[in-house]
This record gives C-alpha cells, sequence and structure tokens, in this order.
C-alpha cells in the first residue's frame, strides 16, 4: 500500500482579508496546502517557520512589507530562485518584478479565487 502524496504548500500573501481567505478556499478544494500571510513580513515569517513552498501568490501593493521588497528578499537565498511566483494585482506588470522571477502576472479585476487557483494548478502541474 503506499502512502499519498504530500498535497504542494503554497503561502498566500496579500494585505486583502476577504481575498487571500478566497485564493486560500480554492486553492484547497483543489488539494492544496495553503498558508495565509497578511504582508512580505509575514511572508518571510513563514519562510522561516514552514519551510519552503512550491509556489506563492503574491499582492504587490501591501503594508509594512510590499511584494517588491518580499521577493528581493526572497531571491537573495539561491535555494529560492525555483520558487514559482504568481502576481496577482491590479496594476501592470513592471520590469522589475519580472527581473525577480515572477512566473505569472494576474489581473484582480479580471480574475476571480477560482481563476487564480486554476492557474496556479496549472503551473505546479507543468513541472
Amino acid at each position: 500500500m503506499t502512502t499519498p502524496a504530500t498535497p504542494a504548500m503554497i503561502y498566500v500573501i496579500d494585505d486583502d482579508f476577504a481575498l487571500r481567505t478566497a485564493y486560500g478556499v480554492a486553492l484547497n478544494r483543489l488539494g492544496y496546502q495553503v498558508e495565509l500571510a497578511a504582508d512580505g513580513n509575514e511572508g518571510l515569517t513563514l519562510m522561516k517557520t514552514k519551510g519552503k513552498p512550491a509556489l506563492i501568490v503574491l499582492d504587490l501593493f501591501m503594508p509594512n512589507l510590499d511584494g517588491f521588497g518580499f521577493l528581493k528578499q526572497l531571491r537573495v537565498d539561491a535555494t529560492n530562485k525555483d520558487i514559482k511566483v504568481v502576481i496577482v494585482s491590479n496594476f501592470e506588470l513592471m520590469p522589475e518584478v519580472s527581473r525577480l522571477g515572477v512566473s505569472q502576472y494576474v489581473s484582480k479585476t479580471n480574475n476571480g479565487p477560482d481563476e487564480v487557483a486554476a492557474m496556479v494548478d496549472h503551473l505546479l502541474k507543468l513541472t
């Protein structure tokens, strides 16, 4: 008898409580283990306490440590270079974000939690 594989860990980092929670619920429904953080500082704490996720869903504009600062700190450690990052924002993709290794950019306005979860699922199944 084989043991089922541990579900992939996904971090959702967004200051909007309702959206963060909705993304988490949609990803849980697809079988992923999800950890939630309200800003980049909480995201970095997750990295230290929970370990390396398979993917991070990240908002850009948040209080305390924003998505830009989080990405910069994340990518300083070479062991984190392979973590997929999906930016979910209402702002246009900026070149500096692309240089920090973003896998996908998603508009919050045009994509609900189920669409974001489906995109994440597709990205993770490609690997």
